[in-house]
């Protein structure tokens, strides 16, 4: 016999409590507002762009430079922009082996209300693996969400990944292949994708038998097959206490026809 199975992964939603999340340096002192977009291709590699705006809450607060921890273990092709002048950027790796990254600033931006906004993009492989059932895409939560006046996350992934068979949060696709998170639906959680497939499964032949136990017993003649049937029947259903009756009557009557 065959049958198919979903294979729903509810577990998964425990360890998202568990993945790391992405902080963001010198938020007291600005709004702080993040628009990512995730961009999954069909080999699992991630490009990611995040826009993000800081606007002083003070007059006299400047950063010379912010920092992302990204709770992801691998960045690659890091590029920052800002009024379309590359700035310098330095990744670092933390003790748990998570990727930090730091923008410098080439101008002191002061003032209240005042804002300084750049770009970053990078790409990284941390983002979507694929296991033994399919591929699957973690998004890390986010730190302290109070800390962004917004932080939106569009996540885009190629056609050949099919249809999600978990997504979390629960969202309805925003257009073809494509999902927005809003900063109260990350949260510290994060997000999470899979994409198992349907398996079918061929259950191992059983090594239980059938074993039929013949015996003999010489001189006699032997009961007839049909009443043996009959006796069968009778053992199967617990009547033990009448079989033996029936099989003593029939031995003494088929021994005496026999002398």
């Amino acid at each position: 016999m065959r049958g198919r199975f979903f294979l729903f992964f509810a577990i998964f939603f425990c360890l998202l409590l568990k993945v790391p999340k992405v902080h963001a340096d010198n938020a007291n002192a600005f709004d702080i507002s993040t628009d990512a977009k995730y961009d999954v291709s069909r080999d699992g590699d991630t490009n990611v762009t995040q826009n993000i705006i800081l606007v002083n809450k003070t007059k006299y607060t400047y950063t010379p430079s912010y920092t992302i921890s990204t709770g992801i273990s691998d960045v690659k092709n890091l590029t920052a922009i800002s009024s379309q002048k590359n700035l310098k950027t330095k990744v670092s790796t933390t003790p748990d082996g998570y990727k930090n990254i730091e923008i410098y600033f080439d101008k002191r931006i002061m003032g209240l209300g005042k804002n300084n906004a750049f770009t970053i993009h990078y790409n990284t492989n941390s983002i979507a693996k694929k296991g033994k059932y399919g591929w699957k895409i973690v998004i890390p939560g986010l730190g302290s969400p109070d800390s962004f006046k917004y932080y939106d996350i569009t996540l885009a992934f190629s056609d050949d990944f099919g249809k999600p068979t978990v997504i979390f949060p629960l969202k309805s696709e925003a257009s073809k292949n494509t999902y927005v998170f809003d900063k109260n639906s990350i949260g510290t959680s994060g997000i999470y994708l899979s994409f198992y497939e349907t398996i079918t499964i061929t259950p191992p032949a059983s090594s239980n038998k059938q074993v039929v136990l013949v015996s003999s017993r010489e001189g006699g003649q032997g009961m007839p097959i049909k009443y043996m049937i009959i006796l069968g029947m009778l053992i199967s259903f617990g009547s033990l206490i009448l079989a033996k009756v029936i099989y003593s009557t029939w031995s003494k009557y088929f021994q005496k026809r026999k002398l």
